[in-house]
């Protein structure tokens, strides 16, 4: 079951970060951020994303304490997992559901978006690698450290839509803050 849990994160990365570079490289034909609502292009990103969460959770619970690192990480683990998960929710209630999930929506500037231009996925960094920590697994901290390469990548295909979206008033807010929390 670990074996399987963990090539199954490891591909819906793989196709993740797949889907984001096609979508970089062929903006008029994107896959993120949507097109239009309720597209299959949405619903294939959600699907990617909250499927690698999932099989990240039952990885961690599967490989669960098989003591790859001292039990002292477990606790920074913790703090990580949990100051993640507080970000990241901070954050999809300031910017609310609609707009977290690519749909249209206003420029956010307040909240947790005053220091960070993309705090949910800052948080989900945060949180994957604490889970990968807490669990004490060495297979649930690869593939959550591997789940930070999408998270990493997001952002830049964000950029150019946003861009045209907001204009002027979206690059003032790249200039001063920045896209992940203290690096751009």
């Amino acid at each position: 079951m670990k074996n399987f849990l963990f090539f199954t994160c490891i591909s819906l990365e793989f196709f993740t970060v797949l889907a984001l570079l096609f979508s970089h490289l062929f903006q008029h034909n994107r896959i993120w951020p949507p097109l239009q609502q309720k597209s299959w292009q949405q619903y294939l990103m959600l699907f990617l994303f909250n499927s690698t969460s999932i099989c990240i959770i039952l990885l961690g619970l599967v490989d669960w304490s098989n003591d790859t690192f001292s039990n002292w990480f477990r606790f920074p683990g913790f703090i990580g997992w949990v100051f993640g998960n507080f970000l990241s929710v901070w954050a999809v209630v300031a910017l609310g559901l609609n707009s977290t999930m690519g749909n249209d929506g206003e420029l956010i500037k307040q909240g947790p978006y005053s220091f960070s231009r993309n705090p949910q996925y800052v948080g989900f960094m945060f949180a994957l690698l604490g889970w990968g920590l807490m669990s004490n697994s060495l297979f649930t901290l690869i593939v959550s450290m591997l789940a930070c390469v999408p998270l990493l990548i997001v952002p830049i295909v964000e950029e150019p839509w946003l861009l045209t979206k907001f204009g002027k008033d979206y690059k003032e807010y790249m200039q001063t803050v920045p896209r992940y929390l203290f690096w751009n």
